[in-house]
């Protein structure tokens, strides 16, 4: 009879720990999550903002200059620059 409670005794401490466990990760997972949905959110934002800037860049520049936006020599320029970034 000893053994037996004994036994129970020791799984019920084993499943607390399993919970604590448990209860452990899920708030770390909570908070990751709620990270993530953050700076999902403020990635957005600022895409938004840059894309709102680069019409009104467009706007402007088309503006000053009716269909170019970059010169030959600048086209030029940045291809080099890409294929550079790009490792070739």
């Amino acid at each position: 009879m000893d053994s037996m409670e004994d036994t129970l005794e020791k799984l019920t401490g084993s499943l607390q720990t399993i919970e604590l466990e448990w209860l452990n990760a899920y708030a770390k997972f909570k908070k990751i999550a709620a990270r993530i949905t953050k700076d999902q959110a403020v990635i957005d934002s600022r895409e938004e903002g840059t894309s709102q800037e680069k019409a009104g860049h467009a706007e402007a520049g088309a503006s000053t200059h009716p269909g170019l936006l970059l010169t030959p020599r600048q086209k030029e320029l940045q291809q080099t620059i890409l294929r550079r970034r790009a490792g070739g």
